[in-house]
């Protein structure tokens, strides 16, 4: 069957979805899917493959999210799909089971203050990883920049390490502005700039 090109933040699946590629896409923010679980669950033998199709805009994650009771390959935590990924989704009546198109680290990348970013994300039991991110700013002397990350970590408590090139006395991490999805760096210094080399690392769901 052709692909459906599904355009929206949120949806549920359906029994229409049933043998479609669904190509899930939100403007380039992130999406919410849901499993319907208990009496509302699919039919055994109910599958689909669903692919983040969401390239536009900046980085738009998508959760699949199980309901009623039921579970995704054993655990009751949402399947996360980054921009590019896909997966097929396959029911047993109950619970659903998915099977990732790659074992290999998904690499991400995109633009945070004018300077480019990258990330990987290596997957491991019930859809838990570890990420490794990370990227370069130009900082003037005195200035405050905040770091966009292509993807979100499971906590604000990852580390983040920077190094210096040129002039780069005085850089450190406002850790009072740190989220899951970025980090804010600042220049004490009120006289010397340079370029501020930086890495983070933690988990990841």
């Amino acid at each position: 069957m052709p692909p459906n090109n599904i355009a929206s933040p949120a949806r549920t699946f359906s029994a229409a979805d049933w043998g479609f590629v669904l190509l899930r896409s939100n403007g380039g923010a992130t999406m919410a899917d849901t499993l319907p679980g208990g009496s509302g669950a699919m039919p055994s033998g109910w599958n689909c493959i669903i692919r983040n199709h969401n390239f536009s805009g900046a980085f738009g994650q998508i959760t699949i999210s199980p309901a009623g009771g039921a579970l995704i390959d054993g655990f009751a935590t949402a399947k996360v799909l980054y921009p590019g990924a896909s997966c097929a989704i396959l029911s047993d009546g109950t619970n659903y089971y998915t099977v990732t198109e790659s074992m290999f680290p998904r690499i991400l990348s995109g633009t945070s203050n004018g300077n480019i970013t990258a990330g990987m994300i290596w997957r491991g039991s019930g859809n838990r990883g570890m990420a490794l991110c990370w990227g370069a700013l130009s900082v003037a002397p005195s200035g405050a920049y905040n770091v966009l990350l292509p993807f979100s970590y499971e906590t604000s408590a990852y580390a983040i390490t920077l190094g210096y090139g040129g002039a780069g006395a005085g850089f450190q991490v406002n850790f009072g502005n740190q989220s899951v999805g970025g980090f804010d760096i600042g220049n004490v210094s009120v006289s010397a700039g340079g370029t501020v080399h930086w890495h983070t690392w933690g988990g990841v769901v």
